[in-house]
């Protein structure tokens, strides 16, 4: 199950990542830009987890009468090879995420270190320790050297932007997402793109003061050729002023002509994609058939279970008690036979296999069970197929086999009633 939404979580995020790559990111609408790639990740992890709740619940002939779910619990293996692969598994990928995590400690450390020894002039803090003007939070630190520069003033205008905007919570957000999900490329190309869209939003507001050659020129110069020192795992919370990686990008869009609203429509093309990725989630437990020997297809007529007047009986329920009393007898005496005769399938308990299967069956004139067929089966898009197949032929022929009672009734006359079961599969 974790590997099936892992492999969801990249896919999404990937498909995500080059739609915005194609349709969004040359566009002019930052603010736009911004709330996307923040929702990005959150909707590429909430779709595969949410989703197949809502397709579970579905039962394909809504006419058919379901019965309350029986749970068939077994206790699990105490050690498998399996698990011990899992575990291993588990241990690097815990140890990679808390380098990533501590390498963001530590860039947080050290942004708070040149900040305490820097000397504060309002909400700006001059620095000699400070290779580059950044933002810290609500903190604008600036190289001592710089206090004098004539571009000062757009420096700092820019980077009240990101003050203002809290875009230090964004890049800390993205930080602990990247942390938690290193082995998926398209988290560190999506974080790498809300920088981009930070610089330029702050860009922005700093032209409004100044023209586009000398800001252009104040981000060539030479004078200011390097930026903050961090770590590449550490740039998680600052911004700084000259990123070079960003440079190029930002002169363009500087001098770029502002995208004309009514392409702000192209948005909407991430509806039928949200469609598409949820559709796919609700059918991460795929429904397959048991591989069974072909059968004669019988053709009873039957009814459903709740307009018959009494239900079918097992020996010790009383044929002249109310219909819910009836009712309740048979669903009890139904669920108590199967807890108690049923045996976790063997491929399945070596497996570790857990899922549900929702069985279709009818309950003859006679009062014996016919025609069962699993309508569909609820099991982790990596489980063993044998292992979901002898399950689901198991099921088939246990409830084939269930011992043979008095038939329901409707208007004085034996009548068949058609009947689903959701057989739960659970290992303690």
């Amino acid at each position: 199950m974790i590997t099936a939404f892992v492999i969801r979580f990249v896919l999404f995020t990937g498909v995500f990542y080059l739609t915005y790559i194609a349709l969004f990111r040359h566009m002019s609408f930052f603010k736009t830009n911004r709330f996307l790639l923040l929702a990005i990740p959150m909707v590429s992890a909430l779709i595969p987890i949410l989703a197949p709740s809502f397709g579970n619940t579905l039962i394909p002939e809504a006419l058919t009468f379901q019965l309350p779910e029986v749970m068939v619990q077994q206790q699990a293996l105490a050690q498998s090879t399996q698990s011990n692969s899992i575990n291993w598994i588990w241990i690097t990928y815990l140890t990679i995420t808390i380098l990533f995590i501590v390498g963001l400690a530590r860039g947080i450390i050290k942004g708070r270190a040149i900040l305490k020894s820097a000397t504060p002039d309002g909400p700006i803090y001059f620095s000699a320790k400070a290779e580059s003007p950044f933002t810290f939070f609500k903190a604008i630190v600036i190289p001592t050297e710089l206090k004098d520069n004539n571009g000062l003033p757009a420096i700092i205008k820019h980077e009240q932007v990101h003050v203002n905007q809290y875009h230090s919570w964004d890049n800390l957000y993205y930080g602990l997402l990247t942390g938690l999900s290193w082995f998926n490329p398209f988290m560190h190309l999506l974080a790498k793109e809300l920088r981009q869209i930070h610089e330029c939003l702050a860009d922005e507001q700093a032209l409004k003061n100044t023209s586009r050659e000398e800001y252009a020129r104040l981000l060539l110069s030479s004078a200011f050729g390097s930026e903050i020192n961090l770590s590449p795992m550490a740039m998680g919370t600052a911004n700084p002023f000259f990123n070079s990686s960003l440079i190029k990008t930002r002169i363009t869009m500087i001098y770029k002509q502002k995208t004309q609203k009514h392409f702000k429509w192209l948005y909407l093309a991430l509806v039928p994609l949200l469609a598409g990725m949820t559709l796919l989630s609700c059918n991460k437990a795929k429904e397959v058939k048991a591989m069974e020997e072909p059968v004669e297809q019988k053709t009873t007529k039957a009814m459903e279970f709740g307009k018959a007047d009494s239900p079918p009986l097992f020996e010790n329920c009383d044929a002249n008690a109310e219909m819910d009393i009836q009712k309740k007898c048979f669903t009890e005496g139904l669920t108590n036979y199967i807890i108690n005769n049923f045996k976790y399938p063997d491929k399945a308990y070596e497996e570790q296999l857990e899922g549900k299967i929702f069985l279709q069956f009818v309950i003859n004139q006679e009062g014996s069970v016919q025609e069962v067929d699993v309508l569909r089966s609820t099991f982790p898009e990596d489980a063993n197929r044998e292992a979901v197949a002898e399950a689901q032929v198991y099921a088939v022929k246990f409830m084939a086999a269930l011992p043979k009672m008095a038939p329901a009734m409707k208007d004085g006359k034996k009548v068949a009633v058609k009947l689903t079961l959701p057989l739960n599969l659970k290992l303690d």
